[in-house]
């Protein structure tokens, strides 16, 4: 049985003002062009979002994609000479990489003059990216995904009792700061031990996937009960596989707050928002930006509907199963229905 938790809008922020130039794009002749600039390429997110903006702009889009590598620092720096050259419209961001490549922070802008639309950024407020100010005159907003920090703790108390939580992390994205933050608060409030692993890096200092197997395991050696895959590209979306797999050697559940991890990789449970309606919120929430006019402000929104999903395959391969009182809550990802892959 489906169910969805539903809270209040965890984190509206006032982005920007939006001027007359924005509406004006909309009533142009030509082809709206949009810039997809994603990392992941063309994924589920990235079409629903492409499907909704053309139907809310009657059909007239085109867009162009770049999929850069977040990991090559040189790639990343060109990214808005890249950008430029397209003469895009609007600009569709994919992570916190991607967008503070693109559209740096509000104290450090780098384009500023194109309407950017980001999908999903953790933190956006305290990456930098937008500014909570109500007289931000940047062009910006955009969507996130993650539900609170307390709910995850809560949602994993359910699932089982435990007393230690590991997290490895690859401290080169920005927001892993936020969520080593979060984390340790939420190892306060619910009394339980947080550990914590770095993954290393190679001789070109990027995280070295090879460290990830050793990571994991060395959680499990100091006690962890639980492996927090949280907003990090590295381990939640590029090597996901190895994290989720690794965990899963080492006899420890996987926790994710992403969709990817336990719907087509291991992961074994996770509170996540859908792809599809996260990709359509962000639509509306270019289109609303777009249409605005000089007085108008709008928000950056984070999804207020999560899923809970609870991968058989894991489930199997670590020989647990989940407490009653999360049982009925939770969507079932089973090789039948095609959510999940034997190990």
């Amino acid at each position: 049985m489906s169910y969805a938790i539903k809270f209040f809008v965890y984190s509206i922020s006032l982005v920007c003002s939006i001027n007359s130039h924005a509406t004006s794009i909309l009533k142009q002749e030509d082809d709206f062009h949009v810039a997809m600039v994603s990392p992941r390429g063309e994924q589920r997110l990235e079409v629903a979002f492409m499907d909704e903006f053309r139907i809310l702009n009657k059909g007239r889009v085109r867009y162009t994609f770049i999929q850069p590598n977040v990991n090559n620092s040189a790639e990343m720096l060109g990214l808005p000479d890249k950008v430029r050259k397209l003469k895009p419209n609007l600009v569709f961001t994919f992570g916190t990489p991607t967008t503070l490549a693109i559209a740096g922070t509000t104290d450090n802008p780098i384009i500023d003059d194109i309407p950017i639309v980001f999908s999903p950024v953790s933190y956006p407020v305290r990456s930098g990216i937008i500014s909570n100010k109500p007289n931000s005159k940047r062009l910006i907003t955009g969507t996130s995904h993650i539900a609170p920090a307390e709910v995850h703790f809560e949602m994993m108390m359910k699932f089982k009792k435990f007393k230690s939580i590991g997290v490895a992390f690859n401290k080169t994205e920005p927001q892993t700061k936020f969520m080593l933050d979060d984390l340790h608060a939420m190892a306060k409030k619910f009394n339980v031990k947080l550990l914590t692993e770095e993954i290393d890096l190679d001789g070109n200092g990027a995280p070295d996937p090879r460290s990830i197997p050793t990571k994991i395991k060395n959680l499990q050696k100091k006690g962890a009960e639980w492996l927090y895959i949280g907003p990090d590209t590295f381990m939640g979306f590029t090597h996901r596989d190895l994290t989720t797999k690794s965990s899963i050697d080492v006899g420890i559940p996987s926790f994710t707050i992403g969709e990817h991890p336990i719907r087509y990789s291991y992961a074994t449970f996770g509170v996540v928002s859908r792809l599809e309606e996260l990709g359509k919120f962000t639509a509306f929430k270019a289109h609303q930006m777009l249409m605005k006019n000089n007085s108008a402000f709008i928000g950056s929104d984070t999804m207020y509907k999560y899923d809970i999903l609870i991968n058989k395959c894991a489930l199997d391969a670590l020989k647990i199963s989940p407490s009653k009182d999360i049982e009925h809550l939770a969507d079932y990802l089973t090789p039948e229905n095609g959510g999940c892959k034997n190990l």
